[in-house]
């Protein structure tokens, strides 16, 4: 972590004065007033140091908790599953698009732009976790579209292997007769 303290900087830096004058009250905003704040876990303890992270605190030894700090962690806790919710359908949109779109490695910024519109799109559209039943369709259908693309080019390939070897095997033939035709030497 502490190796790469400068590029975490450089992306949790507010760029534009846009972002500079959101209202940002959270935990650190007046020590990291130009950063944006990252939900951390375990193995970025000592990061608040160097970066403007929000951990659960701990119980202290053979003590107990202050009556905030239960909430306090629990609403992490909240805000770190509403996180963990939202990166499970970007990599379930990931795996569709990935599919759907031949891999082009200068493309890859607008494909993971394109990923995270849509995803953003879709929370918009099915909230993370109401209406599950509905959200779960939507995914079954889209996972159907991306299955259906798979069987499609397995099957072209299944014929394309099968014809080949019908070319071979033509060829062979072919070249069999030719040898018993020609004269020999």
């Amino acid at each position: 972590m502490a190796n790469h303290i400068a590029e975490h900087k450089a992306i949790l830096n507010k760029k534009t004065n846009q972002e500079l004058l959101v209202e940002d009250t959270g935990e650190g905003s007046n020590q990291y007033q130009e950063y944006w704040s990252v939900l951390a876990d375990k193995g970025y303890q000592g990061a608040a140091s160097m970066l403007r992270c929000i951990h659960r605190k701990k119980k202290p030894r053979n003590g107990e908790h202050t009556a905030k700090k239960p909430v306090r962690n629990g609403n992490i806790s909240s805000e770190r599953v509403r996180v963990e919710n939202f990166f499970d359908r970007v990599c379930t949109l990931w795996k569709i698009t990935h599919s759907t779109f031949k891999w082009n490695e200068s493309a890859f910024d607008s494909f993971t732009r394109t990923c995270f519109a849509l995803t953003n799109f879709h929370v918009e559209v099915n909230p993370l976790r109401a209406d599950a039943c509905f959200y779960k369709s939507v995914m079954g259908r889209y996972a159907a579209i991306a299955d259906r693309d798979c069987t499609r080019r397995a099957k072209m390939q299944r014929r394309y292997c099968r014809r080949r070897e019908a070319r071979i095997v033509a060829d062979t033939n072919i070249r069999t007769r030719l040898s018993f035709s020609s004269p020999s030497q």
